[in-house]
């Protein structure tokens, strides 16, 4: 079972990988599979809206609460909705750790 840190730790991890220029933005995508094409899509503009909140993230005092609340309510409505979000996680983490490995 994925617990909240180990998930925190990946998605850091391969979002941080595509925090470069060269990731973002020189990566040549002809030729590729559509799994790949998809994940590479996803964790660039994941990157991208990342580091521009996070700039933004650093001049607020509660950041904390206001990611605690955001957390939370997401969970909530997840279970509200019956949505199996480990497995959710875990898929995608998968999915995001295969393309990352295919790109390296």
């Amino acid at each position: 079972m994925l617990d909240i840190n180990t998930a925190v730790a990946k998605f850091s991890s391969l979002i941080q990988s595509r925090s470069s220029i060269r990731s973002l933005h020189g990566s040549n995508s002809m030729g590729s599979s559509p799994l790949r094409m998809i994940g590479e899509m996803m964790l660039n503009r994941f990157a991208t809206q990342l580091n521009s909140q996070s700039l933004l993230a650093e001049q607020k005092e509660d950041i904390r609460d206001e990611i605690l609340e955001s957390v939370v309510s997401s969970f909530a409505l997840a279970g509200f909705l019956g949505i199996d979000l480990n497995k959710e996680l875990n898929e995608l983490i998968i999915l995001l750790e295969s393309v990352s490995a295919e790109a390296s």
